[in-house]
């Protein structure tokens, strides 16, 4: 499957009225429309007073917007030949560009000016937010405060790659709420990364817990978001047995554990791999409550940029290894 090239999106400050026009017509005389409308895509009614923009794809030209009309309609006029982002915005809503992945902007579609172009009478699709909500207790009912969520979502094209795209926490009385979702298909994942003070020093604690209540991965559920939807998903954290790793002797990190940066991977759901701790610069070398099985150790340099010999990609953090 081809996935449309990366590209970077302006955001100008000009504001335009509806039907748009293109500032400067190109040499040739010969011009074209981008025109279409802007739904709701729970309702699929139409919006108004939708700021949608074009920006060419090579960067040669500004941004240039319009608002929508009382009928979700829009229209750019007098538009050269070329290749466009077409985007749009609204206040209560997911800022998204057209064809654009949940969480990915830069796998998006074109809109293709010319002869052999498209880009008359178009559908955009507008989301409103999801939301991810719950509350997460032991087996006692007691709320598990300071529990970190991970929100785990697929690379598109790809079929054992996921990123942690949101972590929030919970708060004292063990609830959370992740909010200003796209529509996504996800997995949620629940860590305590902090030490539990019954059962001894640090041999009892929460395991790493998948929605819903799954300490094994490959019995995680993925979650298919909604526009818009309000999902719950609650979560009864058991106790284990765990271990404490401490990593010991010279990382080959110039500074030592100022610029260290671990990562602990274990296994994840559809075969991938996640990351199930992270110890940051100046948080010691020491991971608490590992629930017994397989990791990966994954040392890092924080001062070299990604994708440099030596560097951290923290993307590959979660990928699955060839």
């Amino acid at each position: 499957m081809r996935i449309a090239r990366q590209r970077a999106f302006g955001v100008a400050a000009a504001c335009l009225m509806a039907g748009a026009a293109w500032g400067q017509a190109p040499q040739s005389g010969t011009t074209y429309r981008i025109t279409g409308v802007v739904v709701n895509g729970a309702t699929g009614r139409p919006l108004a007073q939708v700021r949608v923009a074009i920006a060419a794809d090579d960067g040669t030209s500004k941004e240039t917007e319009t608002n929508t009309s009382a009928d979700g309609r829009f229209a750019f006029e007098n538009v050269p030949a070329g290749s466009w982002t077409l985007s749009a915005e609204r206040k209560g809503f997911v800022r998204q560009t057209y064809g654009q992945h949940a969480f990915f902007g830069a796998w998006a579609s074109s809109v293709v000016t010319g002869p052999d172009g498209v880009s008359e009478n178009l559908t955009f699709r507008l989301d409103p937010p999801s939301v991810i909500k719950g509350k997460l207790t032991d087996e006692r009912g007691e709320p598990v405060q300071g529990a970190n969520m991970q929100l785990l979502v697929q690379i598109p094209g790809s079929r054992k790659q996921f990123l942690v795209r949101r972590v929030v926490g919970t708060d004292d009385v063990g609830e959370y709420r992740i909010w200003d979702l796209p529509a996504v298909s996800c997995y949620l994942l629940a860590i305590v990364p902090i030490p539990m003070a019954e059962g001894g020093a640090e041999s009892l604690g929460f395991a790493p817990q998948y929605y819903p209540n799954a300490t094994d991965p490959r019995a995680a559920t993925a979650i298919q978001l909604k526009p818009g939807e309000e999902f719950t998903a609650d979560f009864v954290l058991r106790r284990a047995r765990a271990a404490s790793v401490t990593l010991q002797g010279d990382s080959g990190i110039r500074g030592g554990n100022g610029s260290e940066l671990l990562v602990l991977l274990s296994q994840g759901p559809q075969g991938s791999e996640v990351s199930s701790n992270t110890l940051g610069p100046g948080q010691g070398r020491t991971f608490h409550n590992v629930p017994p099985g397989r990791y990966k150790l994954l040392i890092g340099d924080v001062r070299l940029d990604r994708g440099r010999a030596g560097g951290f990609d923290r993307e590959a953090a979660f990928r699955r290894p060839p």
